[in-house]
């Protein structure tokens, strides 16, 4: 009965793919340590981002799909589904690991923010660290809302904008299941990491350094897709066709430059310029994305606030001879949460 109640969950859970992931992530709007920030994103009545809950406690029963967790302080207990795209490492040397046979270990589980009514509570689980040391020192799973680059050192901020983690090149830097080389250079808005830590700076937003860091990657695509056929000059957005007229370019430091209002248009967005300045206005829903061409720089405002700061890979940039704006594929996975992929074939 437990199994299938698992089962239910999950598919009951996958199907707020519609409006996106593990999440809760969707374009109308923005807990517990840990964030993803895709700027059109759905928020509490408050307006904060839904975060993913934690539970530090232990393992008091297993299924292939499923654990049980019970934390011996406050008694609670929470039954986590487990799936390939779970982030699962060693809490003591980040090195990725597996949860199989592990009834009576200590973990930290990072999950939801969706959760059954039921009791126990189920959910999915998100990022999990085995093998808690005793002393507590656990890592924690967060996701990248804006970037700041400082010599050797990057200053992530998490949590709702509450928390500046500065993340040191000359602390270990990790990958998660690869051998590839990563670096600071692979932090970006949405990255999601595992970060070690100690003491918080008690001010606001709280400040620590992070000791050892885990990089995940990104969930990206959550609200859709398109691949650019750049030798047939169309684009599938969704599974549907379109000519890219004007067509896009290759600038001088090598990427591939969109249309922006074709592109953005196709996924159901309206862009508007705001008159008398370099800026556009990008809405969908209730939010609204504000770029400026140009700028690497762009806000985000849902409902009552505004958020800023945040940054992406390659600055909008408008062409006068032609009147057209144009960005970089990576503008939508930053600004919109969509992926999309490059292909140089003829389709």
């Amino acid at each position: 009965m437990k199994k299938l109640f698992a089962i239910l969950l999950t598919g009951m859970l996958a199907m707020s793919a519609f409006a996106p992931s593990v999440y809760g992530l969707q374009l109308i709007g923005g807990g517990p340590e840990g964030t993803q920030n895709s700027p059109m994103i759905k928020t509490d009545e408050e307006g904060q981002k839904m975060l993913p809950l934690e539970i530090y406690g232990t393992i008091i029963e297993e299924t292939e799909t499923s654990i049980t967790v019970k934390d011996p302080l406050t008694e609670s207990t929470v039954i986590l589904n487990v799936s390939k795209d779970t982030y699962i490492v060693d809490a003591v040397t980040g090195i990725a690991a597996t949860i199989k046979d592990r009834t009576g270990d200590r973990i930290a589980a990072f999950y939801g923010p969706a959760t059954t009514m039921s009791i126990p509570a189920q959910s999915n689980a998100v990022a999990i660290a085995v093998n808690l040391p005793e002393n507590n020192f656990s890592p924690k799973f967060v996701i990248v809302e804006a970037v700041n680059k400082v010599d050797n050192t990057l200053k992530i901020t998490t949590n709702n904008g509450s928390l500046i983690i500065t993340i040191d090149s000359e602390n270990p830097i990790a990958p998660y299941l690869t051998r590839n080389i990563v670096t600071l250079g692979h932090i970006e808005v949405g990255t999601e990491l595992m970060v070690w830590y100690n003491m918080v700076a008690m001010s606001f937003p709280g400040q620590t350094t992070s000791e050892r860091t885990v990089v995940f990657g990104k969930r990206t695509g959550a609200n859709g897709s398109a691949t650019v056929f750049t030798n047939a000059g169309v684009a599938v957005i969704n599974g549907e066709e379109i000519n890219l007229e004007p067509a896009p370019y290759v600038n001088d430091q090598g990427v591939l430059m969109l249309p922006l209002r074709l592109m953005c248009e196709a996924f159901g967005y309206e862009v508007k310029w705001i008159e008398n300045t370099s800026k556009v206005e990008i809405t969908k829903g209730g939010s609204k994305a504000v770029v400026e061409f140009g700028s690497k720089t762009y806000a985000i405002e849902g409902r009552d606030s505004m958020i800023q700061n945040f940054t992406f890979e390659e600055a909008p940039v408008f062409n006068r001879t032609t009147n057209r704006s144009y960005v970089s594929p990576g503008f939508f996975r930053a600004v919109m949460d969509i992926e999309v992929i490059v292909n140089d074939s003829e389709m």
